[in-house]
C-alpha cells in the first residue's frame, strides 16, 4: 500500500482551481485523478498545441510538467506555512503527437525533502511515452 504524501486528504474538485486560471487554463490541461502519491492530468491535442511541423510542440510537455509538479509540491507542505515554486526542468521528448491525441500525464515524486522536492512526470499516449521529465521545487516559508 501506498503511503499518502498530500498535507491533508484534497479531493480532486478541491485543487481544479489551480488549473482553471492563467496558462493551463488558456492551453486546456484538465486535471484528471488524485492518488495517495501522484497527480494527472489530461490534455486533448489541438492546433493550439502545435509546431510548424503540425505536431506536438515540446514546450507542451514542460508546460504540462510543472504545472503538474508545482501543484503537487503545494499540496506536500502547509499552505498556511509554505510554498512552493518551480527551481529546475529537465524534459526528454521521446515521441511525437499530433491533434486529436489526447495526453496523459503522472507526476510521482522521487524525494521530498523539507525545502526541496524532485518529482518526476511522464506523458503518455495512449501506451506510447511521449516525454519524461524531472522538475525540482524549492520550498519558501510564508512571511
Amino acid at each position: 500500500m501506498t503511503k499518502n504524501i498530500w498535507f491533508k486528504d484534497y479531493k480532486l474538485e478541491q485543487i481544479i482551481p489551480f488549473f482553471e486560471e492563467g496558462l493551463v487554463e488558456h492551453l486546456k490541461i484538465k486535471l484528471e485523478k488524485i492518488g495517495d502519491d501522484y497527480l494527472s492530468a489530461k490534455l486533448l491535442i489541438s492546433d493550439i498545441h502545435l509546431q510548424p511541423l503540425k505536431m506536438l510542440n515540446g514546450s507542451m510537455n514542460c508546460v504540462i510538467s510543472e504545472s503538474l509538479g508545482s501543484v503537487c509540491s503545494n499540496l506536500v507542505v502547509n499552505p498556511n506555512e509554505y510554498y512552493a515554486l518551480g527551481l529546475e526542468i529537465s524534459s526528454s521528448h521521446m515521441n511525437s503527437a499530433k491533434p486529436g491525441d489526447e495526453l496523459i500525464a503522472h507526476c510521482r515524486p522521487l524525494k521530498l525533502g523539507k525545502t526541496i522536492h524532485f518529482w518526476e512526470i511522464e506523458i503518455y499516449c495512449d501506451a506510447k511515452i511521449i516525454s519524461k521529465s524531472k522538475l525540482t521545487t524549492v520550498i519558501r516559508k510564508r512571511i
